[in-house]
């Protein structure tokens, strides 16, 4: 008898990373929950790591930091070339 409890005696959470693993939630679930914040760490990383610039990650990103109160970022974050279009006549 080693004295340490079995694995099934100890907590979930002191039983190691293979035990569960928590999934990342997507921008729907944020948004759902009004986690504003969260949404935005996730475009943000989503944007950071992606080869391709996607227009829509920059919208929602917009969104997001408008309902946030970062009304500051909101033009900032959008596309240039999509605000000149609509600016053009």
């Amino acid at each position: 008898m080693t004295g340490f409890p079995s694995p099934q005696e100890c907590p979930s959470d002191l039983q190691g990373p293979n035990k569960s693993k928590s999934k990342v939630p997507d921008l729907e679930t944020f948004l759902e929950k009004r986690d504003y914040a969260g949404a935005i760490a996730l475009l943000n990383f989503k944007r950071r790591t992606s080869s391709e610039r996607d227009p829509k990650t920059l919208e929602w990103l917009a969104y997001a930091y408008y309902h946030f109160g970062e009304h500051d970022k909101v033009l900032r974050s959008l596309p240039v070339t999509g605000v000149q279009e609509q600016l053009q006549p």
